[in-house]
């Protein structure tokens, strides 16, 4: 069930999930359940701990898009763009997720930042360097590509 004012005022159709490092992962799981649930937003109401104690398993279906056997199938995922650092530690395991979503037809384009760090586009310390500020603006030309697909003007 969305909450009342989602429900009454939200377009689920201009709605983009994001998400940086384990987030990411957060908005895969997210997105999964929306297309499992055949709705937009219905599974999102509440957040409670990401991966408890007893639940914590870096294969845990919230914990790893790429694992075995996971519902629903990547082809029926939404457009996703990936945001990769040459110097992150989890660089592999983002490309291969793009990798994947290209395999089964989805639109997955895959930014790679040359000379950037995990998290380089978030952390407030890099903010204002050339590679977090083309990334902004990279994410913020691919969000609006959408949006108007969609037939939506794309306002500020």
């Amino acid at each position: 069930m969305l909450e009342p004012w989602l429900a009454a005022h939200g377009d689920p159709s201009r709605c983009v999930l994001l998400g940086v490092s384990s987030g990411a992962n957060i908005a895969d799981f997210v997105a999964r359940k929306a297309v499992e649930a055949g709705k937009l937003l219905d599974p999102v109401k509440a957040w409670k701990l990401f991966l408890p104690e007893k639940e914590f398993n870096l294969d845990h279906p919230a914990a790893n898009p790429l694992i075995p056997e996971r519902g629903p199938p990547l082809k029926h995922m939404p457009p996703t763009l990936t945001v990769v650092a040459e110097h992150d530690w989890m660089r592999d395991r983002a490309i291969a997720y793009s990798e994947e979503l290209r395999k089964v037809n989805v639109d997955a384009p895959l930014l790679d930042y040359k000379d950037a760090v995990h998290e380089f586009a978030t952390l407030d310390i890099l903010l204002q360097t050339p590679q977090a500020l083309a990334c902004a603006e990279d994410i913020s030309i691919w969000v609006k590509k959408f949006i108007s697909i969609r037939g939506h003007e794309f306002s500020y």
